[in-house]
């Protein structure tokens, strides 16, 4: 059986690995190189023609598409190497090996203008291109889109994809039959003109926006495309009644046709569904908040509408639900979500219609009898499908028409998820979101301008935040040093204010002290104030006042004629004096500036005499 397992390699032509390492207990834990490089030798000499890496996480390198074309390239039909990482010569190697290459995927991946221009250069028979996603593409490399015979682009989310780089697509692309550029913010209303003059064969096109200088006169203008089948016009507010009427009578096909978003589509555009009632099957409204129940009339000329998707209507009511439901036999999917006006009154008239109601089959046309022959008979009716999430219906109405009917019934709000109000708006891409130029080996793709110039100015503007973001760490730092010293100086002077008030405090209570020990001795009218400090304090304070030999200081009524300036001269000598004999006193020292003080204290502050400064006594003097 191993020889057996082993020798089936050898007759495998597609290689499809979805979910096998996601469990890989590896040095990565996915697909590297070398587990890649032992698969393959088992294929050698087979006729591989698919391989799909997209299905599985990976740690390949570009060595991994060196691998490719030495195992299996030259027999290759359909490549996808999603998140794998691209280098200048070995993709340029691989386009070389694989001539028969007709479907390339390349999305999620490191590719360039140069790996693209390789692949149309190389692959002459390519017909499928997957590119979605890419932030560097600009489109200059389709300038070599004649050599091969494209039917099918994906440009997805490219959003520096260029109107000149879709000139070069379109006006090389005649036999293009599929395009999507959703999501692809630099185009404007010169792409939809030229894919309407180059791609007559156009059967599906998605260019859901938001697109920025995209008018109405464009969107009408792909009523011009005959063939078109498939058409996707979501979130472009700039697409009105006018463009759908357009449509409506240029793509008589039109068999999908999906508008959500668009906030300026009313009734007046929906009545020209109407010539599409043999041909359209799948209808998506939502989001349009202009439509009401007088547009419901023209959904129910729909008779082979299939899916109908109306998310966050508002303004229809359970009087359309109820007439499309009943006009429209085909109807197999119904998406309510977000509509709060619906009622359990919309779901039991579909149950009964489900249950009971047989209609007439509508009377055979030719699509009809066409869809049958292409399908081996007449179409089977999948299961029904109903999303009535954010609505008025409540829960016990959805269980009887669950049990009932069978029915998938989902009462989840997919209005939510699907986008916000402001979705619409207009975006623009950074220019910073733009990836480096330069791939693996260094080269630079010195052809585009326009990327080397938002290069340059993304450097402009990181040397500029990074020069500001210095001069905020400096301003911080001097700041930060100025609270330093200021706050060292208010310590300081806290610190400077405190010994002051203690000195202070120190002095008054010495001077209050001494004033009422010498009060004990000549008794006076202001002494009942004065604190006792107790009798033998006071005793022998009273024998060293006795001692002195320089008169002491006694309250008597103050000269009328001193001179206070004469006075101050006297009471500096005095103090000097005074401080060199108090320093032998077995009692603190206390000076006779502050023995003034404290008879300043006890005097009547409202007697006129005392402290004037006009004193004139001789023996006031000689006191001092």
């Amino acid at each position: 059986w191993f020889r057996v397992a082993r020798l089936s390699w050898q007759f495998r032509k597609k290689l499809e690995l979805h979910n096998t390492f996601n469990s890989f207990r590896g040095k990565f834990g996915a697909l590297t190189d070398r587990v890649f490089h032992s698969i393959l030798k088992r294929t050698s000499g087979s006729s591989l023609e698919s391989l799909n890496l997209s299905g599985t996480p990976n740690a390949l390198t570009a060595y991994s598409l060196d691998l490719i074309a030495s195992h299996c390239g030259s027999g290759l039909v359909s490549l996808d190497l999603t998140g794998v990482r691209l280098s200048n010569r070995t993709f340029q190697n691989l386009t070389k090996t694989c001539k028969k290459l007709k479907w390339l995927t390349i999305r999620g991946c490191n590719a360039g203008e140069k790996h693209l221009w390789w692949a149309l250069h190389n692959c002459n028979q390519l017909e499928y291109l997957n590119i979605s996603g890419n932030r560097r593409l600009v489109g200059q490399c389709f300038f070599m889109a004649g050599n091969c015979s494209l039917k099918t682009v994906v440009l997805n989310e490219c959003s520096m994809l260029s109107d000149v780089g879709m000139g070069h697509l379109l006006g090389r692309s005649p036999t293009l039959e599929v395009l999507r550029v959703s999501q692809c913010t630099q185009l404007t209303g010169a792409s939809i003109l030229n894919a309407t003059r180059h791609c007559s064969e156009l059967k599906e096109l998605d260019i859901s926006g938001p697109n920025r200088a995209v008018e109405s006169r464009h969107f009408a203008e792909l009523g011009k495309l005959s063939k078109l089948e498939v058409l996707s016009v979501d979130k472009q507010v700039e697409f009105t009644d006018e463009a759908l009427s357009a449509i409506c009578r240029g793509c008589s096909r039109l068999r999908h046709l999906s508008c959500e978003g668009c906030h300026n589509l009313s009734d007046g555009g929906i009545s020209h569904l109407s010539s599409l009632s043999h041909s359209l099957t799948h209808l998506s409204i939502g989001f349009c908040h202009q439509i009401t129940d007088e547009g419901s009339r023209s959904l129910a000329s729909l008779c082979f509408l299939e899916r109908l998707v109306a998310r966050a209507c508002q303004a229809l009511t359970d009087q359309a639900i109820c007439l499309v439901v009943e006009k429209c036999p085909q109807l197999c999917s119904l998406d309510l979500s977000g509509c709060m006006r619906i009622s359990d009154r919309s779901l039991y008239f579909l149950r009964e219609c489900l249950l009971h109601m047989k209609p007439e089959a509508p009377q055979p046309t030719a699509t009809m009898v066409r869809r049958e022959r292409r399908n081996g008979g007449p179409p089977s009716l999948p299961p029904f499908s109903l999303y009535v999430g954010g609505t008025a219906i409540t829960g016990e109405e959805v269980w009887k028409f669950a049990e009932a009917t069978g029915a998938f019934v989902s009462q989840q709000d997919l209005s939510v998820q699907f986008q916000n109000p402001d979705a619409y708006l207009e975006l623009d891409m950074a220019p910073w979101l733009c990836d480096d130029l330069s791939d693996e080996d260094g080269n630079h793709e010195r052809d585009l301008v326009p990327l080397q110039q938002q290069q340059e100015q993304t450097e402009l503007r990181t040397e500029h935040k990074a020069q500001q973001t210095e001069l905020q760490t400096e301003q911080q730092k001097t700041e930060g040093q100025t609270q330093h010293q200021t706050q060292q100086l208010t310590e300081k002077q806290a610190e400077q204010t405190r010994q002051q008030t203690q000195q202070q405090t120190q002095q008054r209570n010495s001077a209050v002290a001494l004033a009422s020990l010498e009060d004990t001795s000549q008794p006076s009218s202001h002494s009942a104030s004065v604190p006792w400090f107790g009798d033998g304090l006071q005793e022998n304070w009273d024998d060293e006042i006795e001692t002195e030999s320089e008169p002491h200081f006694h309250l008597l009524p103050p000269p009328p004629q001193a001179q206070a300036h004469h006075q101050h001269h006297h009471y500096q000598q005095q103090q000097q004096q005074q401080l060199s004999a108090d320093s032998s006193r077995p009692f603190p020292t206390v000076g006779r500036d502050f023995r003034l003080d404290a008879a300043k204290h006890f005097l009547d502050a409202d007697d006129p005499i005392a402290f004037s400064d006009e004193f004139s006594d001789p023996e006031w003097d000689n006191f001092s």
